[in-house]
């Protein structure tokens, strides 16, 4: 067999200049694309020379690996931004992935087949898209943070007065966020970012004035409620004493308490809060008032049930009994009810003293029944006729007569008091 000569050095260079001609034969060369990547990167120049060649595609995909982490982190922002503004980021959502599909390219010939898939090979519409890129990346990096925050904040707002100066301007700086114009314009983006900031120190002097108002408010119903301590604890130990019948203004203790704790004004320090991150502080709007109606309520209505309890203990019989006792703090008591000084007699009413009374009715073997005038069936109405009057007084006495044997029976040799509740 024929011994096989060993190629020569020359004949191998020959060889791998055909196959070089042969592939950049089948594949566009660098200079056939040189104007695309210029659209990426402007340095970028034709060249023949080879290592200059690899030196221009390794700047191309620095460029194109840029530009891939941009717009990894603009597309969440636009979609953001375009929920928050109600706005519609379809498009540039699109253009952002036509762009990037370019960068996502390894080699010339993937670049090729991009361009011509998504730009029909034509550098103006490359040139062109690619500049709106350039545009949605200011708009990210300079603004979409700021433009987001500031929707957080305008979101977050709340309790501004209707009709109130700063709900008109309001209304004028939320118009103005658009995403469109801002998508085109990004500078346009600053302008609304410095109508805000304008709006915002507005709200927040506004905000600031109303919180020291509001706690000092607070501080002034947390004075009139201590003043109210006695008559609650007072009253709430005429209501421990059973001999003395149902309860009166039973739940005005522990309203009592819930307005202490809404008045409180720990949790609120004096400085001023600083709102200009957050529009609200503790919860606190410019609509929110301290409980004033509810404090003037509780104190009316302890004033009420006081005046009742105090109709009760100088009922002759009670009284009677009370003044058996000669010890001072009793004689204090019975020295408030005759002056009908409900204060003085929630004051009056320590727990020694409430302990005195109940022993006092106890040894008196004294019960009071609670009886409902709803309970009453009979006639209710009556005229000028004085016939309908005595008729009504008759059956009304009858009532009466009726519910007072009953009470005797439920308590034998005891003495019974009806005590005639409404309802």
């Amino acid at each position: 067999m024929p011994k096989r000569e060993k190629p020569s050095t020359r004949s191998l260079a020959a060889r791998q200049r055909a196959f070089d001609r042969l592939v950049r034969a089948v594949g566009p060369s660098w200079n056939d694309l040189v104007e695309f990547a210029g659209v990426l990167d402007a340095s970028l120049k034709a060249t023949t020379e080879r290592e200059e060649v690899e030196t221009q595609q390794d700047r191309l995909h620095k460029a194109q690996e840029l530009w891939h982490q941009k717009i990894e982190g603009m597309r969440p922002r636009l979609k953001r931004l375009a929920q928050v503004m109600n706005g519609d980021a379809a498009s540039y959502l699109t253009l952002l992935d036509r762009i990037d599909r370019a960068c996502l390219s390894t080699s010339l010939e993937e670049f090729e087949y991009v361009l011509k898939e998504e730009f029909a090979r034509d550098k103006e519409q490359f040139r062109e898209a690619f500049r709106q890129v350039t545009t949605l990346d200011e708009l990210d990096h300079r603004y979409a943070q700021a433009l987001l925050d500031a929707r957080v904040y305008l979101e977050t707002l709340e309790g501004v007065p209707d009709g109130d100066a700063l709900t008109a301007e309001l209304d004028v700086v939320r118009a103005h966020f658009g995403l469109e114009t801002f998508c085109q314009q990004p500078s346009q983006a600053g302008v609304v970012l410095e109508e805000f900031g304008r709006w915002r120190q507005s709200y927040s002097t506004r905000y600031q004035i109303h919180y020291r108002e509001y706690r000092q408010q607070l501080t002034t119903l947390t004075g009139r409620l201590e003043k109210l301590r006695y008559q609650v604890e007072g009253l709430a130990l005429m209501n421990e004493i059973t001999e003395l019948g149902a309860t009166v203004g039973a739940p005005l203790p522990i309203h009592y308490k819930d307005l202490l704790a809404r008045c409180d004004t720990q949790a609120l320090p004096e400085e001023l809060p600083d709102v200009r991150e957050q529009p609200i502080f503790h919860g606190i709007t410019l609509l929110t008032e301290g409980p004033e109606q509810e404090v003037a309520e509780l104190e009316q209505a302890l004033e009420n049930a006081l005046q009742r309890r105090l109709w009760q203990l100088a009922d002759e019989t009670i009284a009677a009994i009370l003044k058996k006792q000669t010890d001072s703090p009793i004689q204090a008591l019975l020295a408030a009810i005759q002056a009908a000084d409900t204060l003085k007699l929630a004051e009056q009413f320590t727990p020694e003293v409430a302990e005195l009374v109940r022993r006092l009715l106890q040894e008196a073997r004294l019960v009071i029944v609670d009886i409902r005038f709803a309970d009453y069936d009979g006639p209710a109405q009556f005229g000028d006729d004085s016939k309908e009057l005595e008729e009504l007084v008759a059956a009304f006495h009858a009532f009466l007569v009726k519910e007072m044997a009953a009470a005797r029976k439920a308590y034998p040799g005891k003495i019974v008091r009806l005590n005639l509740k409404s309802g």
